[in-house]
């Protein structure tokens, strides 16, 4: 037994002893144009190769030279996880937010205003088409890159690199997104650059990259231009392939709704997903519908999910309308089926408990018309009471 526990010890500690630890900094100052986790932290594990693994994941473009920016343990970890690492392996102590700064570069000087507003990155409006709601680009021709020496260092990146090369080109997907054509600003963004020109885009800071211009390919693919200026001012096109796919909202639930209840607007909320089947995508789609089975809370809605409210239910009290030329007349009966809008439905008569003489129940036919109301149907010699009169239809 003693033996047993002390095997068990020795496991125990092992499994500790292969966590990597990460210790948030509350300060950190960066050079680089993108921040790594070695910038923001402490990275201790005990293999070297998952150590260099570690440090080197990008976490987020650089602030402009003399800027600040905030970035919380959130964030961080959001970072690992896009790079596949597995979290359980990874202890986490020190800070919950550090504030990253960069070192400001008389050279770089020129950079902080493009930095200090993010349209900078893009091509000015008034170079630019407007752009439609169909397209998130205007359509203009492709600009030939100026010819420059090249660079033989692609044919030996590394996997982060390649990672960070996309990472930049997608961050400025987005803001050119957000900026020119909100209506996209939510796509779904992959990129695929051109392994040559990779160097390229990591030779220089995040704010010396800019999109200029975009042409659509194909459906949802597009190859857009991306100008890189260096710190002499000189400046290379290269192109890049792009699939932005437009993120549709559909209806979920906003809590768990029991079968046949009816939808109202606190009931639902649309919700964004990168593509939907039989869901519905329009409120107008489920409100004042009746569910027809059980939705659990966050729950897509599809359109065979609700069907009309039932506007009679069984066994309940309901008025029947006689109408009979320029006279209307309604009386209460008792409903034996259940019925929606312009359903036929069957009810009968509520004998008067008054009467001397015991009433016998009469069944009739008619049509739902409203909340709680039929229209009757059958005619012949049946009638119906009103006080104290009878009037024959």
């Amino acid at each position: 037994m003693t033996r047993l526990l002390i095997t068990l010890l020795m496991l125990v500690s092992t499994v500790s002893a292969e966590a990597a630890i990460v210790r948030i900094r509350s300060v950190a100052q960066v050079e680089r144009s993108i921040v790594r986790l070695e910038d923001v932290a402490e990275v201790f594990d005990d293999d070297p190769e998952a150590l260099d693994r570690l440090k080197a994941v990008t976490i987020e473009p650089a602030p402009a030279p003399g800027q600040q920016h905030r970035l919380t343990l959130q964030q961080i970890t959001d970072r690992l996880r896009a790079h596949a690492i597995e979290m359980s392996s990874i202890e986490f102590s020190g800070r919950t937010v550090v504030t990253v700064t960069r070192k400001a570069d008389a050279a770089r000087s020129r950079t902080v205003v493009l930095a200090s507003d993010p349209s900078n990155l893009i091509q000015p409006a008034s170079k630019i088409a407007k752009v439609s709601a169909e397209e998130p680009f205007s359509q203009e021709p492709d600009r030939p890159a100026k010819s420059t020496k090249q660079d033989s260092r692609w044919l030996n990146l590394k996997a982060v690199e390649i990672q960070e090369a996309d990472f930049r080109v997608q961050e400025l997907l987005k803001v050119y997104l957000e900026e020119k054509s909100p209506q996209w600003a939510n796509s779904r963004v992959t990129v695929s650059v051109p392994h040559s020109a990779i160097p390229k885009l990591l030779d220089v800071p995040m704010d010396g990259l800019r999109l200029i211009e975009g042409k659509k390919t194909s459906s949802n693919h597009y190859r857009v231009a991306i100008e890189i200026t260096n710190e002499l001012g000189q400046t290379e096109v290269v192109h890049v392939n792009a699939t932005i796919q437009k993120r549709i909202r559909v209806v979920a639930t906003t809590r768990a709704l029991m079968a046949g209840h009816i939808i109202q607007v606190s009931d639902v909320t649309l919700q964004e997903v990168d593509n939907a089947v039989r869901e519905a995508t329009e409120l107008t789609q489920v409100l004042g519908k009746e569910t027809k089975s059980f939705l659990p809370i966050g729950k897509r809605i599809e359109v065979d999910a609700v069907t009309e409210p039932r506007m009679v239910m069984r066994g309940e009290i309901i008025k029947g309308v006689v109408v009979s030329g320029n006279i209307r007349v309604t009386q209460e009966f008792k409903a034996l089926q259940d019925g929606r809008f312009n359903d036929p439905i069957s009810l009968e008569t509520i004998p008067d408990p008054t009467a001397k003489i015991s009433e016998r129940p009469v069944q009739r036919r008619g049509i739902v018309i409203g909340m709680k109301q039929v229209e009757l149907t059958d005619g012949g010699e049946s009638s119906i009471k009103t006080g104290l009169k009878v009037i024959r239809e």
